[in-house]
């Protein structure tokens, strides 16, 4: 099964400042990542709140920068705003490429034969489900497998190459079903209307290894930094999952039963259904009780169940 992840978009930074540049820009340390290898980083506001979660893909020659759709806007502008000042070019390649979901407990052999010819080489990628490799070839395809919640694998490749086509041969599953297993894995998204809305920390991107706290200078440091080091940070990133099939839309207030009354505690960064359960990615409180009764703002029939992070927050062990 795959399917098509339509709401990303491939951004392509060349140049010889490229590594300088992207380094003052973003949360991650872009220079720890050789050729082949990837990351998760933030584009963040002086502020210290993020424009856009960004994955990156390290090159000979070039990044390439996968972001939510509705943070494209934003990426372009603030990165071309000190763009000016280095060597370096910025375009929006998403045309180029495709983004595919992989739903497979191995890659499938019409999959891998394409891979290895395409490639010329045996070895296959095998990672973590927060690290990235690439498969060298004309086509220049990516793969990044996950665990969690199940094994799959994520898939940047040019378009009509003989990847792309063996993937896009195989049954089609709505973009629904790849989502809500990313909110199972804790990997949060944005869209427009969050975009500069929070700091990294409420979206746990210092367990997705997104921030580095040694690098030096990047904008927005000085309040990501402060956040970590004083402790000032009360919100995070949380899992919630209904047993029934729920509307519910990004930036949806969520209420937390205290007694007879209900208090507004966050809102929802994205959603998807799947199996008729109601996955919830939501910036909430980051002291909630697991028993916590939770639901849609004014929506009495809703209810949703805190489920634990997959992953630590600052050194702090979660359930597994």
């Amino acid at each position: 099964m795959h399917c098509i992840i339509s709401n990303k978009a491939v951004l392509q930074l060349t140049g010889e400042d490229r590594l300088t540049f992207l380094q003052g820009q973003i949360t991650a340390d872009v220079s720890t990542l050789n050729q082949g290898e990837s990351g998760m980083g933030c584009l963040c506001s002086a502020k210290g709140k993020t424009w856009a979660i960004l994955t990156i893909f390290a090159e000979d020659d070039r990044y390439l920068l996968v972001t939510d759709s509705g943070c494209l806007d934003n990426t372009l502008r603030e990165l071309r705003k000190y763009a000016v000042f280095s060597k370096v070019d910025i375009q929006e390649v998403s045309e180029s490429f495709h983004l595919l979901g992989l739903m497979s407990p191995t890659i499938p052999p019409t999959v891998s034969a394409a891979l290895q010819q395409t490639a010329q080489t045996d070895t296959l990628p095998s990672a973590h489900w927060q690290t990235s490799q690439i498969i060298q070839n004309s086509d220049v395809t990516w793969m990044t497998s996950f665990t969690i919640p199940e094994n799959r694998f994520l898939v940047l490749t040019a378009k009509n190459s003989p990847v792309s086509e063996a993937i896009t041969a195989l049954p089609q599953s709505p973009l629904s079903q790849w989502d809500a297993q990313h909110i199972q894995a804790g990997i949060p998204q944005l869209n427009a209307q969050q975009s500069e809305e929070y700091i990294p920390q409420m979206m746990n991107l210092q367990a997705l290894n997104a921030i580095s706290f040694t690098k030096g200078c990047y904008m927005g440091q000085e309040v990501v930094a402060r956040t970590k080091y004083l402790g000032k940070n009360k919100r995070a990133g949380c899992i919630l999952v209904s047993a029934e099939s729920v509307t519910v839309a990004p930036g949806d207030t969520l209420e937390l039963q205290l007694g007879e009354n209900w208090r507004r505690i966050g809102k929802c960064l994205y959603c998807a259904t799947d199996n008729q359960h109601t996955w919830v990615f939501a910036v909430l409180p980051n002291d909630l009780e697991t028993d916590a009764v939770i639901r849609l703002q004014g929506i009495a029939s809703s209810r949703f169940t805190l489920m634990p992070l997959p992953y630590a927050l600052d050194d702090k062990k979660t359930a597994q």
